[in-house]
């Protein structure tokens, strides 16, 4: 499967400086999520690193003995629902580091930069203001293989995941969550040689070459990143002619 056109990474402006100034990436493992009550903001994940069935007519039934040759004899057969998940996972899975971004199909610079499901992502997770884009995602990917061997992929999103025995590798279940996540288009970094139990930063150096941050807010109705002045009033202009209005322009980074 290709690689999205750019990452972007959302969270709050405190954190945002220096994942772009030190590349310091924040990594949890499942076990963080699961652990969680789920709610609005799409943050906890029950079923997180496992694989799920839904299940229907949930029955239950006593052993209450055994027949002279050692099968069992049971009681009375009741329901207890109608219908459920079945969840499979282990302790190896659940504390496997993955960092999460958000996959961005269009070009990253010279272009009008937008969030399509803005107002889902914003509903999602209320408390992010900012957004730092990764218009380089080769690069970014390589300077974390310098460092930890990697396991990488887009998330699939189903609500029917695999059974055990048609996952080829282990790690897969990190790759499936179901439906109601899909607006976050997520794409996993794992590190499948690591374990931890709770979230840690692991720093990769700068990434200020390949990336820039923005206001979370701008990339509502869009916001233009453009390389040099002559592409910018060029964008401007086809906006403006297509009835869009674009405040003034200014510098993401100091000119040296």
């Amino acid at each position: 499967m290709p690689l999205p056109k750019a990452f972007i990474k959302l969270g709050k402006s405190k954190y945002m400086y220096n994942y772009i100034e030190k590349g310091e990436i924040r990594f949890s493992p499942a076990k963080v999520f699961t652990s969680m009550e789920e709610g609005n903001d799409k943050i906890a994940d029950r079923y997180e690193g496992s694989l799920n069935y839904p299940i229907s007519h949930l029955l239950i039934a006593p052993i209450i003995g055994e027949n002279e040759n050692g099968t069992p004899i049971y009681g009375k057969v009741s329901k207890i629902a109608d219908r459920g998940r079945l969840r499979w996972t282990n302790k190896a899975l659940q504390t496997i580091p993955f960092h999460c971004l958000y996959c961005y199909e269009q070009p990253p610079i010279n272009a009008v930069i937008r969030l399509e499901n803005y107002d889902d992502i914003v509903r999602e997770f209320p408390d992010y203001d900012s957004a730092v884009i990764i218009y380089n995602v080769t690069e970014f990917l390589n300077r974390i293989k310098t460092n930890f061997e990697i396991y990488c992929n887009r998330i699939m999103y189903t609500d029917t995941t695999p059974s055990e025995s048609d996952i080829e590798n282990q790690i897969h279940p990190l790759f499936y969550k179901r439906k109601i996540f899909e607006q976050q288009k997520e794409f996993r970094i794992a590190l499948p040689q690591l374990r931890i139990d709770e979230a840690q930063n692991y720093r990769i150096g700068s990434i200020e070459d390949i990336a820039y941050c923005v206001p979370l807010k701008v990339l509502r109705h869009g916001i233009i990143i453009a390389e040099n002045n002559d592409i910018f009033e060029e964008i401007r202009a086809n906006c403006e002619r297509s009835g869009l209005g674009v405040g003034d322009k200014s510098s993401l980074r100091d000119e040296h």
